[in-house]
């Protein structure tokens, strides 16, 4: 069993650790506070034999006490490691790459959802979206610029669809171009966007209904 555990006032790393667990086989998020590990998690780990942990976010996110306290909790048997960036698009780079594993050996067609890392409901369509898309992973971006981290996954990846959650407000024309230009030709680039954040995550249901 493994356990992804994230601050759970963070939505990028909420998001971030959900997609994470989806891919895991049996695994589940729980929630952390930054300084304090809750009665309720430090019971969950105790009560699992867990064989791993995976803390998603720095020591700005969960802080090497509540490390120290997830490893007491879960028993000497657990494997505790932490997935990190230098931001919240790099960590979520991160995860990315190790969901899809080798970009050598990744199969053709990967799918990345992208979303604007500072938008918390288009963060959560993006993380439900990949977890019911084949050989996906979920990536962040700014609103009027494309982050190396991401570009740089899109290239590695050989993305053969990468899909845009969010209308311009949330993640800018510029930013479709940069994307389309750093993919291949072939790629089919698309965006699912509704007037409100409600239609948004409506029409990203219906993608995910139609494709089960």
């Amino acid at each position: 069993m493994t356990l992804v555990v994230a601050n759970g006032w963070s939505p990028p790393d909420i998001g971030a650790a959900t997609a994470l667990a989806a891919r895991s086989g049996r695994a589940a998020v729980l929630y952390t506070q930054h300084d304090v590990l809750p009665d309720a998690t430090a019971a969950l780990l105790a009560d699992y034999q867990v064989a791993r942990v995976i803390l998603i976010g720095g020591t700005a996110a969960i802080s090497s006490q509540v490390h120290d306290a997830i490893a007491a909790a879960a028993g000497g048997d657990a494997s505790i490691s932490r997935l990190t960036g230098a931001d919240r698009v790099a960590t979520a780079a991160q995860r990315a790459r190790r969901v899809l594993g080798n970009p050598a050996a990744a199969p053709d067609g990967v799918t990345l959802v992208i979303a604007n890392g500072w938008s918390a409901p288009d963060v959560g369509v993006a993380a439900a979206l990949a977890a019911a898309t084949e050989n996906s992973a979920v990536a962040y971006t700014a609103q009027g610029t494309l982050p190396e981290a991401t570009a740089a996954l899109i290239r590695d990846y050989r993305a053969g669809q990468v899909i845009i959650v969010g209308g311009r407000a949330a993640v800018s024309n510029e930013v479709r171009t940069a994307i389309t230009q750093t993919a291949p030709d072939s790629a089919d680039i698309r965006r699912i966007t509704g007037s409100t954040r409600t239609e948004t995550a409506a029409r990203a249901a219906r993608r995910t209904l139609a494709n089960q």
